[in-house]
């Protein structure tokens, strides 16, 4: 009677146990989806990537999970193994970032033209929003699609100043952040908006010739910060060819783990330390 009475009690906990798992897990589950799905989506709509979430990290898993079977059916050894697993997970978000970045530069050098463009429209007499769907019309991507978003806005019923504030949300920028406050501020006092758009567009593109300047005097730098990085790998590539049998031995000590930890920390240093030395800021 007593070993029914506890294996009585062992059920009920058991059930308790797992309808409280099911519970926190439902409660984790939907908390991922309405931070963390919600962000990854609504940053791949601000680069105009019009794909769901879900498929992406649905193809993602399949892939790392492909590649593993595969590095593991080929007997790959298991430091080459994890370098690949590791480069399948950042790569995607690297490849985010660089796109990220390529966009926001493109829509920085547009700039420029689509202010004169638009202050040449006000001189002439059309409208703000006549001037924003001409630039959405005739401007190339990425500035067309931002464009057209602030006009598909403002036919919705959204103020202008909202707009400009959401334009600014989605293309965080500096030369961004100047002309919106010119345009508000002209819009809402009635000044003229065509010499100051002009003002503008002549600072950018002085601003831009000397960033390109800085970028090709500094391009030597670059070079031989990504030769200097790069080269203890190769070597160590090389070596690992030529010296098979003493770098298996060394890593397979503790003392090689930890000059190889020791390596990549100094390298990763030594390429941020380059990279920060070269980066240099126009205060324009």
């Amino acid at each position: 009677m007593d070993i029914f009475v506890v294996l009585f009690f062992i059920g009920i906990s058991s059930a308790a146990f797992s309808y409280f798992l099911s519970m926190a897990l439902s409660k984790v589950a939907a908390s991922y989806q309405d931070t963390y799905e919600h962000r990854m989506q609504q940053s791949l709509t601000e680069l105009f990537l019009f794909v769901p979430v879900r498929q992406l990290l649905a193809i993602w898993l399949v892939v790392l999970l492909a590649t593993f079977v595969l590095l593991w059916l080929f007997a790959i050894t298991w430091i080459w193994l994890l370098l690949i697993i590791t480069a399948l997970i950042i790569g995607p978000w690297r490849f985010y970032q660089y796109l990220k970045r390529k966009r926001l530069k493109t829509f920085q050098r547009q700039l420029p033209d689509a202010l004169l463009l638009l202050a040449n429209i006000l001189r002439s007499g059309g409208s703000m929003q006549a001037g924003l769907q001409f630039l959405a019309r005739e401007m190339p991507v990425p500035l067309a699609q931002e464009m057209t978003l602030v006009t598909r806005q403002l036919r919705l019923g959204k103020s202008f100043a909202d707009a400009l504030s959401d334009l600014q949300q989605r293309v965080p920028s500096i030369e961004l952040d100047r002309t919106v406050v010119a345009l508000k501020l002209g819009y809402e006092t009635g000044g003229q908006q065509a010499p100051l758009l002009e003002r503008l567009a002549a600072s950018m593109r002085k601003k831009l010739q000397l960033q390109q300047r800085i970028l090709s005097l500094s391009a030597q730098g670059r070079i031989q910060g990504r030769v200097m990085t790069a080269l203890p790998v190769f070597l160590c590539i090389v070596l690992w060819g030529m010296e098979k049998q003493v770098m298996q031995q060394l890593s397979t000590q503790h003392i090689g783990w930890a000059l190889a930890v020791i390596m990549l920390c100094m390298l990763t240093a030594g390429h941020w330390l380059i990279n920060r030395m070269l980066k240099i800021e126009v205060p324009l």
